[in-house]
């Protein structure tokens, strides 16, 4: 009978440490999705700060938009 009890108390620690684990790893996954909202937010700033304004546009600002979207589009 002592057997049995030890072994389901054992049992009960294994699953408590399973638990824990298991709460880390979804505490650890929430924040990276934390993390990727925050940079997708980001990107949608940084892409609509890079459209031009509507109406007249001289030469230079097409090329300063031009480039930095290049540099944008072709960065690893």
């Amino acid at each position: 009978m002592k057997a049995l009890i030890r072994r389901r108390e054992r049992i009960v620690r294994v699953r408590h440490v399973q638990h824990l684990q298991a709460a880390a790893q979804a505490a650890q996954a929430e924040g990276k999705v934390v993390s990727l909202e925050s940079s997708a937010e980001r990107l949608v700033e940084l892409r609509s700060s890079l459209a031009l304004p509507p109406g007249p546009v001289n030469g230079a600002s097409l090329s300063n938009v031009g480039g930095i979207g290049d540099a944008a589009r072709f960065r690893p």
